[in-house]
């Protein structure tokens, strides 16, 4: 096993025992952040932000041990968990495509 794949190995190792799931080669996400997805219905968001929105996002996603498509991930979750609390739970029927 060369050197890269055994450091990818070890991170896996260290995100799954820390609560993480691995949703595909480079994205994980933390096992109740999985809850609000379903495996065969992930939806693409594209986010436009300036150059230094980035640059801080990368540096919380870093500190947080998280990808940036992850953070963003786990704040829309955290969004929704708190409108949830203050408002109740959102019904499906409420949910319109």
């Amino acid at each position: 096993m060369n050197k890269k794949c055994a450091q990818m190995r070890t991170i896996e190792f260290r995100k799954r025992k820390q609560g993480y799931h691995k949703l595909n080669q480079h994205t994980f996400v933390r096992i109740g952040d999985v809850d609000y997805m379903q495996e065969n219905e992930i939806k693409y968001i594209g986010l436009r932000v300036s150059p230094e929105t980035h640059k801080k996002l990368v540096y919380i996603a870093k500190y947080d041990d998280r990808t940036v498509s992850g953070l963003a991930l786990h704040l829309f979750n955290k969004c929704i968990r708190d409108f949830e609390k203050e408002h109740g739970p959102i019904k499906a029927e409420d949910l319109k495509d």
